[in-house]
């Protein structure tokens, strides 16, 4: 699911708690390096993921690749979201809070986040992160829906390109993104590449 909304990009205090799948701007870290990497409590894992190893370096320009289905269960977007979210996490074994948990200095500020699970592929530590969509066209991700250009909406798609470049950063394999439209995975696939992100990967997760 990882909603990404306003109040997490707001600048808070040491004690603020993102969101799963989300993150939280503090102010500037006085660092050396502004991509200087603090993973907190990154152990090793023994999580399997039910999908096929090869992952986000490749170039996510043709067919993505399909898991099985996961149940969805409410009648509010946000609580479908939430229960994609813990369908995806299943499919890899859910990691504990505390293995999720990361820091990482990104454009100079400190930022913590939980991604919605991790795992380990090919020997590096990978965030997986859950993207629902309950009506592509109307999505305030999608750019090209009635609300698509509306300041709000353009921030939301903003901050799906953040999210990613900071998976990127705090991860050394990057991120898998599992969604169940295949229009938003083929939409953001081109929007991380333009923005010059490569450690990623969008597999596509239907739901029954």
């Amino acid at each position: 699911m990882a909603l990404l909304t306003a109040a997490l990009l707001a600048l808070g205090s040491a004690s603020a708690k993102p969101a799963s799948g989300g993150y939280q701007l503090f102010e500037p870290a006085a660092l050396e390096h502004q991509k200087h990497i603090q993973l907190s409590s990154l152990g090793n894992f023994d999580y399997f993921a039910k999908i096929a190893s090869e992952c986000c370096n490749a170039p996510n320009k043709g067919a993505f690749r399909t898991t099985d289905a996961v149940g969805v269960t409410g009648t509010r977007a946000i609580d479908k979201a939430q229960s994609y979210e813990t369908g995806v996490r299943e499919i890899y074994g859910g990691a504990s809070l505390s293995d999720r948990s990361f820091t990482v200095i990104f454009d100079g500020r400190r930022v913590n986040g939980i991604a919605d699970d991790v795992t380990v592929i090919n020997g590096r530590t990978t965030a997986v992160d859950a993207k629902f969509t309950d009506d592509w066209a109307n999505s305030i991700r999608n750019p090209n829906s009635p609300n698509g250009t509306r300041s709000w909406a353009v921030a939301e798609q903003q901050k799906m390109v953040d999210q990613a470049r900071i998976y990127s950063e705090a991860f050394d394999g990057g991120a898998i993104y599992h969604t169940n439209n295949p229009a938003l995975a083929q939409h953001y696939t081109r929007v991380f590449n333009d923005a010059g992100i490569s450690n990623f990967e969008f597999v596509v997760t239907p739901t029954r």
